[in-house]
């Protein structure tokens, strides 16, 4: 149950995350692929947050999320609050239409494709740093006259 706690968590996380990138993309008109990165920061922080497990899955979980994320939100999200803004309205309708065109198209793949390679570059120390923290292992131990000791054991 903590894991899907974590999940969720790890989606509100990303998503809270992907505000200045989106910001940038609708009102700049700029994609700054870069800001990417602050998904799997988001993610992370979210799926803490929520109380999920930290275990050797936790990176695969963060990489998923944080990928599924971008891909909503360049693909969809970005585009459909240009649609909005334009007043016709949020609706999918008009995502339609737009995938239609084929330069719209190579433009969302692209955006897509930096956006992802970002993330991970971003995320990838902490990857590599929650891969680590999920082989450590506390071990506590509680003596009768009230004294615990917690050790750390980490897997080699």
């Amino acid at each position: 149950m903590n894991t899907v706690k974590g999940i969720i968590g790890g989606i509100i996380g990303g998503l809270i995350a992907s505000i200045p990138w989106i910001l940038l993309a609708v009102f700049a008109n700029v994609m700054v692929a870069y800001l990417a990165f602050l998904i799997g920061l988001g993610v992370n922080f979210g799926y803490r947050l929520f109380g999920g497990k930290v275990n050797k899955g936790l990176p695969f979980i963060i990489g998923i999320i944080s990928v599924v994320i971008v891909i909503f939100v360049t693909a969809a999200l970005i585009p459909l609050i240009e649609v909005a803004r334009e007043g016709y309205g949020f609706d999918f309708y008009y995502l339609e239409i737009l995938y239609r065109n084929s330069k719209f198209v190579q433009s969302v793949l692209f955006n897509t494709a930096i956006g992802v390679v970002f993330t991970f570059f971003g995320i990838a120390g902490l990857l590599k740093t929650t891969s680590d923290e999920a082989k450590a292992t506390t071990i506590t131990l509680d003596f009768d006259d009230d004294t615990i000791i917690d050790i750390d054991v980490k897997e080699e």
